[in-house]
């Protein structure tokens, strides 16, 4: 055979496998477990932190946290989303849901977004598990009303007070988002004196930018890149995110004082694609003191 043909009939399949790839990983879900403890160091660049092993030990805070449904480009339903929270809680009890941002993709598909977080809501209530979550840059329009028939509890420049199972004040704070463009970073809440502080947080390129840094973050936005192309050309090409750059996109990592997680995301941005960056949600274990592995 040519080896011309051979090479345009390699490439040509390689293009299709790559194509159905990315159209078929959007419908699989990764339920990751995330182990978050406070640093020992404080370090002026990001560490990235490995899976801890098996602990001993309860969690002090164990929070499930999902984010960017994006809810007209999500194939992950919220009854599906529901089953896992509810078989996360009969393993060992969970203390709140948090949602991380970006509800929609755009304002005038914004009510698809509603309804889908509005159903974990009832879920939620069901189980009697406390729902939070804070907006995303493509919710700047979701105000309001309509904002309010999410159902989550909105964090954004609030300080709220979790008690967890050992009857430990926790506390949680949020912040707003400004939007991709014309950037500002708004400023979170500070915790009082003292106590242990959980930063929900849209887009994580916020923990060099805000004074009032946190014990823990919880952010999203960075989809874990989407389409996880060579040399990080998705964001060289199309966005001016700052983290990404650093290599850091997804995952646990240590900055100054403060353990961060970012997540996948559960739906897609402007397309329905996604090449090894399968929607994710998390179990959160959050540890105050040393871990004991076993």
């Amino acid at each position: 055979m040519n080896p011309f043909l051979v090479a345009l009939l390699v490439i040509v399949s390689l293009g299709l496998i790559f194509a159905v790839w990315c159209l078929t990983e959007p419908f699989f879900l990764d339920v990751s477990r995330i182990t978050l403890i406070r640093p020992k160091v404080t370090y002026d660049t990001f560490k990235s932190i490995k899976p801890a092993r098996d602990i001993k030990g309860s969690p002090d805070v164990r929070i499930f946290f999902f984010s960017d449904i994006h809810a007209e480009m999500c194939h992950i339903s919220p009854d599906r989303i529901l089953r896992q929270i509810a078989k996360a809680d009969s393993e060992a009890h969970i203390d709140c849901v948090i949602f991380g941002g970006d509800v929609t993709t755009s304002p005038k598909k914004a009510d698809k977004g509603v309804q889908y977080l509005k159903k974990i809501r009832s879920g939620l209530d069901g189980l009697g598990i406390p729902f939070y979550g804070v907006t995303g840059n493509h919710d700047l329009e979701l105000t309001g009303e309509a904002l309010d028939k999410c159902g989550f509890i909105n964090l954004e420049d609030k300080v709220t007070m979790l008690k967890n199972v050992r009857g430990q004040d926790i506390c949680l704070t949020g912040a707003d988002d400004s939007g991709r463009y014309n950037r500002r970073w708004i400023e979170p809440p500070k915790a009082p004196d003292g106590a242990v502080n959980i930063l929900a947080i849209h887009d994580p390129d916020s923990i060099v930018h805000i004074n009032n840094k946190p014990d823990f973050m919880l952010s999203g936005h960075l989809h874990g890149g989407q389409l996880k192309l060579p040399f990080n050309l998705v964001f060289k090409l199309l966005r001016s995110d700052d983290l990404p750059m650093q290599g850091v996109l997804q995952g646990v990592f240590e900055y100054g004082k403060t353990c961060l997680f970012i997540s996948r995301g559960v739906g897609c941005g402007q397309l329905p694609v996604r090449f090894l960056s399968m929607p994710e949600v998390s179990i959160v274990d959050i540890y105050l003191d040393d871990l004991k592995e076993e």
